[in-house]
């Protein structure tokens, strides 16, 4: 069973982070600006909306 529920596991967690607002704006955010720059800006430690939130224009980027 250890490789195969540790397989399914994943897959339902997977969906619900994938599926969360935060998740879906992230997605947005690498919809808009790109994979590159959603992936800085999560790394960069700068705060991702609870519950979603309005995406910041290209000029909100370079503050932080």
């Amino acid at each position: 069973m250890g490789l195969h529920g540790t397989q399914i596991l994943a897959t339902l967690f997977d969906g619900i982070t994938r599926h969360s607002p935060e998740g879906r704006w992230f997605q947005g955010f690498a919809a808009t600006h790109g994979f590159h720059e959603a992936v800085k800006w999560r790394d960069s430690g700068r705060w991702i909306p609870d519950g979603g939130g309005p995406i910041p224009a290209a000029a909100g980027l370079a503050e932080g």
